[in-house]
């Protein structure tokens, strides 16, 4: 163990420091983020546009300065593990970057022109190391780099944008006082009107229902937002509306299962066996599949 040439971490403070500042910072991005809307203060069209703004700023903010960190943290390993020379920036002289910025994204010596000094001057620096010494290149391409926001692996599938991820707390802020309206309501269904005009939704579901239907790709109205929200999140209540063949059989062997553990709660020895998984070609739609496996269609 002692041939493993792990550097010790004591004479590398800078690696310390950035990954408890990493930390903190994800942190704060979190509890500044998305999630934090829903609970925030607002009660007019204005407000709410003035919290998503917020959330917007402190997590581009936030981002920023962990792609910094993130590349001094990298580097700083290089450096420990004797790979290239110490280039750490004083952390006085670290600003918040774009994952563009970084030096191995650069494609010509005018790239990153926009960053202040001494980062610019460093980042130049450790774009010459890259293209110099192969054990660097190596490790600084998109396959060992962390992709950030926008970018999923190396093929570069697209991630939620920040308006996005706030989009999805709108929808479930929304439909939890949909689902507050129902048990007052009898006799069941409801139709859309009915539930736009219930004195149940209250002024801030409303309000986030206008967004989201400024925000949506319908016909901008409060009912096609509600209709497109309701009909991505519904799931039919008859088998036969959510399954398919493969689905069907994989329900009547579920029903099966369940009928033989009745028989074994009562003390019958019976043998249950084990059903199988459904996945998503059991089911007639991706919505009737997520609710299941815990993901989310686009």
């Amino acid at each position: 163990m002692q041939q493993i040439p792990v550097p010790d971490l004591k004479s590398s403070p800078r690696i310390l420091a950035c990954s408890f500042a990493l930390d903190a910072l994800a942190r704060r991005k979190a509890a500044m983020g998305p999630t934090s809307i829903a609970g925030a203060a607002w009660t007019t069209a204005a407000e709410l546009g003035a919290a998503l703004a917020a959330v917007t700023r402190a997590s581009s903010e936030a981002l920023g300065q962990m792609v910094a960190l993130q590349e001094e943290l990298d580097w700083a390993v290089y450096n420990a593990f004797g790979l290239c020379p110490d280039t750490q920036i004083p952390p006085a002289g670290l600003r918040p970057c774009a994952p563009v910025d970084r030096p191995f994204e650069w494609l010509a010596a005018a790239d990153g022109s926009a960053l202040p000094e001494p980062m610019r001057a460093t980042y130049q620096l450790r774009r010459d190391l890259i293209a110099r010494e192969s054990s660097i290149r190596f490790m600084e391409t998109r396959v060992f780099k962390r992709s950030w926001e926008g970018q999923r692996g190396v093929f570069g599938h697209n991630a939620l944008s920040t308006e996005d991820r706030t989009n999805r707390v709108l929808e479930s802020f929304v439909l939890d006082h949909i689902e507050q309206i129902y048990p007052q309501r009898v006799p069941l269904p409801l139709t859309l009107r009915d539930v736009l005009t219930a004195p149940e939704l209250t002024e801030r579901p409303r309000v986030a229902l206008e967004h989201l239907a400024a925000a949506g790709q319908n016909t901008g109205s409060s009912e096609a937002a509600l209709r497109a929200l309701i009909e991505h999140e519904a799931v039919p209540f008859a088998s036969v509306l959510r399954f398919s063949e493969s689905g069907l059989a994989k329900r009547d062997a579920w029903e099966e299962a369940w009928r033989l553990q009745r028989r074994a709660d009562a003390g019958e020895t019976v043998v249950v066996p084990v059903p199988p998984k459904f996945d998503n070609k059991d089911y007639l739609a991706a919505e009737y599949w997520y609710p299941s496996n815990g993901t989310r269609p686009a």
